[in-house]
């Protein structure tokens, strides 16, 4: 939606047009209008889709429903990378679970800190930089009590330009945090 309307800000003719998206159109209302919807009332001329929408809602039917209407329909169009740009809403849709990554960063000796808790950087400056990619993608970082009270780690994206994800923290004493 934000494409087509951005699309027609600037002066381009959705008439006729070739659209290309990374996920099935959808073809149910939630927060906005059907986008299938859209692009029929826009009358494009062809839609290229990287995936099937594995959510139920849609699954296939905002396809049917563009090609019911005459619009050309292509898909699996880089499928691979698109399930990999979805890989978060899939595993939501799929599995009602939460994509969830583990990192770790630790010395050759199995180390992730020294006794005295005083931080050391332990990587490199490429590894801090994927490390900020992901916290740019992801919605939470969890740490442990004992990072939290000795390291007080941002984990804020620095590095690349991205939103900074949640802080939670674990902690089986619950009196340790004063709220």
């Amino acid at each position: 939606m934000n494409a087509v309307t951005d699309a027609k800000k600037k002066g381009f003719e959705m008439k006729g047009a070739s659209v290309y998206v990374n996920l099935e159109p959808c073809s149910h209302t939630g927060k906005t209008s059907p986008c299938s919807d859209l692009l029929i009332n826009e009358k494009v001329a062809k839609v290229f889709i990287g995936m099937k929408d594995p959510y139920e809602k849609v699954n296939g039917k905002g396809i049917k429903k563009l090609r019911t209407a005459g619009i050309e329909v292509k898909s699996g169009i880089l499928e691979n990378e698109c399930k990999e740009l979805n890989k978060f809403f899939i595993k939501f849709v799929t599995q009602k679970l939460p994509y969830v990554s583990l990192k770790i960063a630790q010395s050759l000796d199995g180390k992730i800190a020294l006794n005295n808790f005083k931080s050391q950087w332990i990587t490199g400056e490429a590894s801090r930089k994927y490390v900020h990619q992901l916290r740019s993608e992801y919605d939470v970082v969890l740490i442990g009590r004992n990072t939290a009270k000795y390291d007080n780690p941002s984990l804020s994206v620095r590095d690349v330009r991205g939103r900074t994800p949640y802080r939670i923290v674990i902690d089986k004493d619950s009196s340790f945090w004063k709220i």
